[in-house]
């Protein structure tokens, strides 16, 4: 994903100005090219990268035994 492709998609959000919204990424280019995406979402609503999904999570405000495991 390129620079510019970063920014288009943070431009055309699907969320809402008030929607909390957690990426959860394991891998080091990953989490570089989501924390370019977080900071040109910042006017979009909250964005927030985690390599940890509990963490994830708890920032939401989701409690993890409410989640289906099908």
């Amino acid at each position: 994903v390129s620079g510019e492709g970063v920014r288009g998609l943070a431009r055309h959000s699907a969320f809402g100005a008030e929607s909390r919204r957690a990426i959860v990424v394991s891998d080091d280019t990953i989490f570089g090219v989501s924390r370019m995406y977080e900071a040109q979402a910042a006017s979009a609503g909250e964005v927030q990268i985690f390599r940890d999904i509990d963490q994830a999570l708890a920032w939401l405000g989701v409690d993890p035994s409410d989640l289906e495991t099908d």
